[in-house]
């Protein structure tokens, strides 16, 4: 959050490091904290001990395999009320295959609680289960949970509802992997009957809560477990490779000290060349959390151990700074007495470098930070406020209080990554047209500067002539005239959903979408459908194969472009199907998707993937010179997890840049947007963003930002790009818009 004025803050002590390039300066100050640990204990296994002949000591090696199992679980421990009525624990089921799965969700958190799923102990002594216990028809496709390669899915349940939680204690919780389960790898291997199901392995670390009366400050706290053996070097090296899900060796410093260590029972470490320099990591229990991002930054930039709250239990707050275009920093926290395994962003940004800092007032700083190569020095210059936490819904809030009467230059770089304060794009914002996150209704900047509202109208898109709308109801496709009011169902089709309409600029009689049978599921996006804006013709123009993407309309509008089961395709209205053959360019493709028409039509430009060949992924953006018969890749990378298909290229009206969303490009698990030069020259990334929309007459780009961290609709807030300056401005939206068109001024 961010908050004008100044107020006490608690006084601790502080360690600071702050790293340039090859630039490192580190300031030691001594630290004095309480350092009590809080933890989950993690997944049980076989740890022998290993003797150290040199140092004449036992030290624990960690010599278990890693698990073989398709599937992995975590737990969490979200909310417990000191009475025992309230123990919510968070599930979360990984697919650790290069595969694409279906897994039933019968006995598992998935579904909720409707049989005996956890072992529940009781300082030492099993609790009985006292909740539903299910009977099973036979599965149906709707019981299974599809799961992309290193893709995971979700749920939070409570089991004070299935299990008694009244009596004081230590209770130890460990889910139980299904006994009547099935994995499918597609729809049509999903099981048809119960003598088709099978144990399935989901290995799952177990957790310990205190209920009742407890030494510490909370009456329900998650246990301490033995001190960890601390990480090598090598081996952490192994488990960011792992989380990472590449091969090249990793080279790695290790940040933290024995402050750090001793008191959050972590390890910090920072890779020092290749594609992923200056990217830092946590890790505590063998778990890989990471910490920030460094894409055109430095990454990490500075690091404190304090007790802000004052609560007995210590906090690591650090700087990142990330952005080669869009140079800025970021502040965020490592708070275990929450959670162990996430960091809390503040609602904070800076456009440039800042770090953390103990001030002679005890105070924790905010400073603006300027380095000197020529010194090998760094120099703090203006302090912008000061570091506090605040309690939200049980959960902490890393809060900036910002100084009163910081000189313009230094407040105007200042903005919220969540909101859209302070700042105001003076005009520029006008004719935005821009939606919620859930796709709930539309509104309108006027010249005047109002926001109006369309419609309220689920996932709307509004006409090339700015009079009429396109909306779905109950999987069919309307038309709504905004000037007489007058609705119509265009496809009226009982046994079809309709999705991903769009308008056709250049054959305004079309309307260009997707659509599925009743009944059918996936990740797809379906068949290539068409109707007329009467709702007379209806065309079925390809239901051989799903695509995996929207299509894309030529500017002439005679041409589709679209990917049935992943080939580039184009769909001609007068003369049917053409296979665009990537081989004739020398590329060898697995899946192309995502496609966008360059303004003038020359060119075509899709999302591609392809394999490397050690087994993981790769992805880029083809462009392919229709006159020329010429194909380029840009912005190649690994993909961390799987082939993520994310919407997101975007031509500017001059064809001079495009925009591209990746998702699954380290570090952000949340999508990362970049402006591309069309010759692959120039790349600007600008954060993690989703929905670029190019102004009319191509500066400006407006696109949606998520937290650094990843979050909720409710927390996206609206930016506006200066392509000339590459300066960003918040756009003055609702928190949680997202922009979808931009209309001229003299619309």
């Amino acid at each position: 959050m961010v908050v004008d004025g100044v107020y006490e803050m608690k006084r601790s002590k502080i360690l600071c490091l702050f790293g340039f390039g090859l630039l490192t300066a580190i300031l030691l100050v001594s630290c004095t904290l309480a350092g009590t640990e809080v933890t989950v204990e993690p997944t049980e296994m076989n740890i022998p001990v290993e003797t150290t002949e040199a140092a004449g000591m036992a030290t624990p090696v960690n010599t278990a395999e890693p698990p073989e199992s398709e599937f992995t679980g975590t737990l969490e421990v979200l909310e417990v009320s000191p009475d025992g009525e309230v123990v919510n624990l968070g599930f979360t089921l990984t697919n650790n295959t290069d595969t694409s799965l279906y897994v039933l969700k019968w006995y598992t958190p998935l579904e909720g609680i409707y049989g005996a799923i956890f072992h529940v102990s009781r300082d030492g002594r099993s609790i009985p289960y006292l909740g539903i216990a299910a009977s099973r028809a036979e599965p149906i496709p709707e019981n299974y949970v599809f799961l992309e390669p290193g893709e995971s899915v979700a749920s939070e349940v409570d089991l004070a509802s299935s299990y008694d939680f009244s009596q004081s204690g230590t209770y130890r919780i460990a889910f139980i992997s299904p006994r009547i389960s099935h994995i499918a790898r597609t729809e049509a291997e999903m099981a048809k009957d119960v003598d088709e199901l099978h144990p399935v392995d989901m290995p799952t670390n177990p957790v310990t809560v205190r209920i009742g009366e407890s030494n510490l400050e909370s009456d329900s706290q998650i246990l301490p477990t033995a001190t960890p053996r601390p990480v090598l070097l090598r081996e952490a090296a192994d488990l960011i490779q792992s989380y990472l899900q590449i091969e090249q060796p990793l080279s790695l410093e290790e940040l933290a000290t024995d402050e750090i260590k001793h008191n959050l029972r972590v390890q910090v470490f920072r890779i020092l060349e290749g594609p992923y320099a200056n990217e830092s990591f946590l890790i505590r229990n063998q778990t890989v959390v990471p910490m920030g991002a460094a894409y055109g930054g430095q990454g990490l930039t500075s690091l404190e151990i304090s007790d802000l709250d004052g609560d007995g239990e210590a906090e690591l707050l650090f700087t990142y700074s990330f952005g080669s275009g869009l140079h800025q920093s970021r502040i965020s926290m490592y708070a275990p007495a929450y959670d162990q395994y996430r960091v809390y962003d503040a609602d904070f940004g800076y456009l440039g470098d800042i770090g953390v800092v103990k001030l002679e007032s005890d105070d924790i700083g905010v400073r603006v930070v300027e380095a000197d190569p020529s010194t090998l020095t760094i120099r703090f210059l203006d302090t912008l406020g000061y570091l506090g936490i605040e309690e939200k819904n049980d959960q902490p809030e890393l809060v900036v209080e910002i100084l009163p009467n910081l000189p313009d230059e230094v407040r105007q770089n200042i903005f919220s990554p969540q909101t859209s304060e302070p700042l105001e794009p003076d005009g520029v914002s006008l004719g935005l047209v821009y939606t919620t996150g859930a796709g709930e209704g539309l509104w309108i900047i006027e010249q005047d500067g109002q926001h109006r509202m369309l419609t309220e109208h689920l996932r709307a898109r509004l006409s090339p002539d700015h009079q009429k709308l396109l909306f779905s109801f109950e999987g069919d496709i309307y038309l709504e005239d905004l000037m007489d009011g007058e609705t119509r169902n265009l496809t009226n089709t009982p046994d079809k959903i309709e999705r991903g309409y769009q308008w056709w600029p250049a054959n305004t009689q079309m309307i260009v979408f997707n659509f599925k049978y009743h009944g059918e599921e996936g990740p797809s996006e379906g068949y290539l459908g068409a109707v007329d804006t009467a709702g007379m013709d209806y065309q079925i123009l390809d239901d051989s194969a799903v695509s995996f993407s929207s299509p894309a309309l030529s500017p002439d509008g005679t041409t589709i472009a679209y990917n049935p089961l992943g080939v580039p395709t184009l769909y001609h209205l007068e003369k049917g199907f053409e296979t665009i053959q990537t081989t004739e360019y020398d590329l060898d493709i697995r899946i192309a998707a995502s496609p966008a028409w360059s303004p003038e039509g020359r060119f075509l430009a899709w999302k591609v993937f392809g394999d490397e060949p050690d087994g993981s992924g790769w992805s880029a953006v083809m462009v392919l010179d229709l006159m020329e018969a010429q194909a380029n890749l840009l912005h190649r990378y690994r993909v961390l997890g799987g082939t993520n298909v994310m919407p997101g290229l975007s031509w500017s009206p001059d064809g001079r840049w495009l925009a591209m969303l990746t998702q699954g490009e380290f570090p952000l698990k949340t999508p990362s947007l970049w402006v591309l030069s069309a010759d692959g020259r120039e790349e600007h990334y600008l954060g993690s963003g989703i929905s670029p929309v190019w102004s009319p007459e191509g500066r400006w780009l407006a696109y949606t930002s998520w937290p650094a961290g990843g979050g909720s609709y409710e927390e996206l807030s609206a930016f506006i790009l200066d392509i000339e300056s590459w300066e960003p401005q918040l756009a003055g939206l609702p928190q949680g818009a997202v922009v979808v068109d931009w209309l001229s001024q003299a619309s």
